[in-house]
C-alpha cells in the first residue's frame, strides 16, 4: 500500500471513521464477501450435489480465509464493550453463534500457515495443511461451509441492529457508492484484456524465461516437466483427509 493512501472518510461528516464505525465497516465487508459465497455454493442446489472438485477446492479455501477475517473482525469488536454498553450485550447475546463457528479449532492454523502462508508455522517450521486437517479441524464439507457462511451474516446482522443509525449512515461506503462511483469498469492494465490473449501472452513471457535459462546453461527436463504435472493434478478427495 502507497504511504500516500488515505481511508475512507464518514459519508456525511466527512471525517475519519470511529474506531467503532471502523468495526462496522469492516463486518458489513465480510457480510457483504459471505453473502457472494454463500450464492455461488447456493447455485448449485442440493448441498450433497457433487461439485467440481478444483472449484470447490477454490471456493472453500477462500470462505475458510473470509470466516477467519470474520472472526478477527468480531474479536476486536471488544475494545468497545467499555465504553458502549450495546456491545457487550450484542457480543454476549450472539456468542453461540461464534462457539459453534470455532468449534473448528484448526481455522486460524489453516489460515496463517497455508491460506494466506506459504507452509509454515509461526516458528518457520513446514507443516503439512493435511495434517491441520486431521489433527486440528477444518471445516471442507460443503454443507458445513455454507452453515458457517450464514451463521456469520446472521451475526452481523445482530450485531450491526444495535447500531442502526451509524452502520446506515456508513452503509454507502460497505457498498461501494461512493468510493467507486467513477469506476465505470475496472482496467485490467497492465494485464491481459482477453481469453484470446492467453496463450500469445503465455507463449510470449515462456520465451524470454526460455532464453534466460539457455543463457544460464540450464534446462527443464522433459521426464520431469510430465512426471511434474502429474503429480500436481491429482483427484481431489476432501474425505480422504
Amino acid at each position: 500500500m502507497s504511504a500516500g493512501h488515505t481511508e475512507p472518510l464518514h459519508p456525511k461528516r466527512q471525517d475519519p471513521l470511529t474506531p467503532l464505525e471502523r468495526d462496522l465497516w469492516r463486518l458489513g465487508m465480510v457480510a457483504q464477501e459471505t453473502q457472494i459465497l454463500t450464492r455461488g455454493l447456493k447455485h448449485y442446489g442440493n448441498t450433497a450435489t457433487p461439485l467440481n472438485g478444483d472449484l470447490l477446492f477454490s471456493v472453500t479455501n477462500q470462505a475458510l480465509i473470509t470466516i477467519v477475517k470474520f472472526l478477527e473482525v468480531w474479536h476486536a469488536t471488544k475494545q468497545h464493550a467499555k465504553s458502549d454498553s450495546r456491545v457487550s450485550r450484542r457480543r454476549r447475546a450472539l456468542q453461540p453463534i461464534i462457539d459453534r463457528i470455532e468449534v473448528w479449532k484448526g481455522l486460524r492454523l489453516f489460515r496463517n500457515s497455508t491460506l494466506a502462508h506459504p507452509y509454515l508455522t509461526r516458528d518457520g517450521k513446514l507443516i503439512e495443511p493435511n495434517m491441520i486437517i486431521r489433527h486440528h479441524g477444518v471445516p471442507f464439507n460443503n454443507a458445513e461451509i455454507l452453515l458457517l457462511l450464514q451463521l456469520i451474516n446472521f451475526a452481523v446482522l445482530g450485531f450491526i441492529s444495535g447500531f442502526e443509525d451509524e452502520f446506515l449512515a456508513i452503509w454507502p461506503l460497505v457498498d461501494g457508492d461512493l468510493v467507486d462511483r467513477d469506476l465505470k469498469v475496472v482496467d485490467p492494465a497492465p494485464g491481459i484484456h482477453h481469453e484470446s490473449e492467453i496463450d500469445p501472452e503465455l507463449r510470449k513471457v515462456l520465451a524470454v524465461a526460455g532464453a534466460s535459462l539457455k543463457a544460464q546453461g540450464l534446462t527443464i527436463s522433459a521426464w520431469l516437466s510430465s512426471d511434474f504435472q502429474s503429480r500436481l493434478n491429482p483427484q481431489w478427495k476432501p474425505d480422504a483427509v
